[in-house]
């Protein structure tokens, strides 16, 4: 039951913290590359909080972190671009 609990708290931070990454990185106090790192991160973290929520086994747990992780490499390098798109798209506005 506490895990269960625990699990949703931590969902609840991971989605809620999504705005303040945005806000800290359009203020500049983080790096296009943090940012990228944060976003890809979500992904094992997501699945681990939900996996341990719905009362995977351990090893489950692992296997879907893991799985999730691999995912979220892939899509490391996009998400950098994305970003440095981003940031140079808004500051030529300037």
């Amino acid at each position: 039951m506490w895990a269960q609990a625990a699990a949703t708290a931590l969902l609840i931070i991971v989605v809620v913290l999504r705005p303040a990454e945005i806000h800290w990185w359009r203020a500049g106090h983080i790096s296009n590359e943090v940012l990228a790192f944060l976003l890809v991160a979500r992904f094992p973290t997501v699945a681990a909080i939900v996996a341990t929520a719905v009362g995977a086994h351990p090893a489950q747990v692992i296997v879907a972190t893991m799985a999730a992780g691999a995912v979220g490499a892939l899509l490391y390098r996009p998400a950098v671009r994305k970003a440095e798109q981003r940031h140079a798209d808004r500051t030529a506005g300037l």
